[in-house]
């Protein structure tokens, strides 16, 4: 196929059981240049899904496509999901029929995503659902404790972000958001690799922004902290162990500080003078957050990315009273559908 640009855009088919059959064929009919991209890494089976992408111009208008599965057995499909939005199928013995229309087909695909995003005042955090049995790109084995480790820092952070106030003078002061997010072990789109973390000040224009990604060990402790800026590739720095990165926004102003501290936890600080630090995580023990040095929370995090609940889990070191959300979500994309919230005092 030839023409001056291609988009290549991710489909991804959900079985009803987790069994390795072979990819079946497909066949793409449309009046337009389209086609399917049979090799890896665009075209795969893992145990609960067949994946591959199609590639075609960037169109304009709704062109309609239909796209014909052959599979080696009857009744076999359960899901048909792209861009995280389910499509309409017709089964006919061992086929399976569907349609698109090129509005569907964006610039970026989004197939491969499965991410949940909470969003407040001053801040979104943006929850990566990595998947065991999903595995693919340079993930060849699932860094359990990793995935484990981002998420508490990540909520930790959230955490602090609204006890010193830095996401509402962000947000009253229209400077843009804090972005939390973590890394994708099932997105070979997105070269997310090694394991880490992002806290990142989101310019009202993105452009400038600047994007700290903090690197995780084995073990789950913060190592280092390479900064990078949105809009501008070639610029970035690493800042080690004790060194303080100061987030500047439009106009020149340090908003927040971190640096990753030598135990392998980290530390935030929007002064100077007042310093939340965040212990290296623990398997089994969640994370602890210390302001000057007297714990005041800690933060129990557990993503059950198979069922689609996770539960994140504030509570108080000084007298114990606790917040508890459940996020219920599609493990196929992450959309949240019902979320709940518990406050009490004790024992969780």
């Amino acid at each position: 196929m030839s023409f001056d640009r291609q988009i290549k855009t991710c489909i991804k088919i959900i079985k009803n059981q987790k069994k390795i059959t072979g990819m079946p064929s497909i066949k793409v009919l449309a009046d337009f240049p389209c086609e399917v991209i049979d090799n890896k890494p665009y075209f795969y089976e893992l145990e609960s899904e067949y994946v591959f992408f199609i590639s075609h111009p960037p169109l304009d208008d709704a062109n309609l496509l239909d796209i014909v599965v052959s599979l080696s057995e009857e009744n076999l499909i359960d899901k048909i999901i792209i861009d995280n939005q389910y499509l309409d199928f017709i089964e006919f013995g061992k086929k399976v029929k569907f349609s698109l229309t090129i509005s569907e087909l964006s610039e970026r695909t989004h197939t491969l995503e499965i991410h949940s995003l909470l969003r407040e005042g001053g801040q979104i955090m943006r929850i990566e659902h990595n998947q065991p049995d999903r595995l693919i790109g340079e993930y060849t084995e699932y860094p359990e404790t990793e995935v484990k480790a981002a998420l508490h820092y990540m909520s930790a952070s959230r955490e602090i972000l609204r006890l010193s106030g830095a996401a509402k003078t962000v947000e009253e002061n229209k400077l843009g958001h804090f972005l939390i997010l973590g890394f994708e072990t099932n997105n070979f789109m997105h070269k997310d690799f090694p394991p880490h973390w992002h806290l990142i000040l989101r310019w009202p224009y993105r452009a400038g922004s600047q994007a700290p990604h903090i690197y995780l060990d084995k073990e789950g402790k913060n190592v280092s902290n390479r900064v990078s800026i949105d809009c501008m590739p070639k610029l970035s720095a690493t800042y080690n162990v004790d060194e303080w990165f100061g987030f500047v926004d439009m106009y020149g102003k340090k908003q927040l500080f971190i640096k990753v501290d030598d135990d392998g936890g980290y530390s935030l600080t929007n002064d100077k003078v007042t310093v939340y630090k965040v212990s290296p995580y623990k398997s089994g023990s969640g994370v602890s957050i210390s302001m000057n040095g007297h714990k005041i929370k800690y933060i129990f995090v557990d993503d059950n990315s198979s069922d689609g609940k996770m539960t994140i889990i504030s509570q108080s070191s000084i007298d114990e009273t606790y917040l508890k959300e459940s996020l219920h979500y599609d493990p196929h994309t992450g959309k949240i559908f019902e979320i709940e919230t518990d406050y009490g005092k004790g024992e969780i």
